[in-house]
């Protein structure tokens, strides 16, 4: 028996859209809710693996651009940085191009901080968070 299709839907800027409407195209998905499902399952299995992690000590390093000219944001993320300043230990700051910058956390502590820290990112307007994280053996 298939499963049940729900009707959803979104408003994302439309440069995101043309991108994945591009992306999806080559991928070879010939429907778009094939594609918008495969995406979401991406996103669970992430924040499922993230969520995962054995609570343990941890090193480990966070990665993420941003636009810097956008409104409250670099406030936000020293905010953030400075809450977490028990475990950030060190970030390094690029400048990409005039508008967009890359900037990457050192985090040692817990592995539940650095899953706040990572979720706390995500929901400020920050991309491409991506992370590595390695629990200290035998102290899980």
């Amino acid at each position: 028996m298939a499963e049940k299709a729900v009707r959803i839907s979104v408003t994302i800027p439309e440069v995101l859209y043309r991108e994945f409407e591009d992306v999806a195209r080559r991928a070879g998905f010939k429907k778009r809710s094939r594609a918008v499902s495969e995406a979401l399952k991406g996103f669970i299995n992430e924040y499922r693996s993230l969520e995962a992690l054995p609570k343990a000590p941890c090193t480990g390093t966070i990665t993420f651009t941003y636009l810097h000219g956008r409104p409250g944001l670099l406030e936000a993320l020293i905010d953030l940085q400075h809450e977490y300043g028990k475990f950030i230990t060190s970030s390094l700051h690029v400048h990409l191009d005039p508008e967009r910058c890359l900037e990457t956390i050192v985090v040692k502590g817990s592995t539940g901080a650095f899953r706040e820290i990572v979720e706390k990112l995500k929901t400020l307007k920050v991309e491409n968070v991506r992370y590595v994280v390695i629990p200290e053996k035998g102290k899980a």
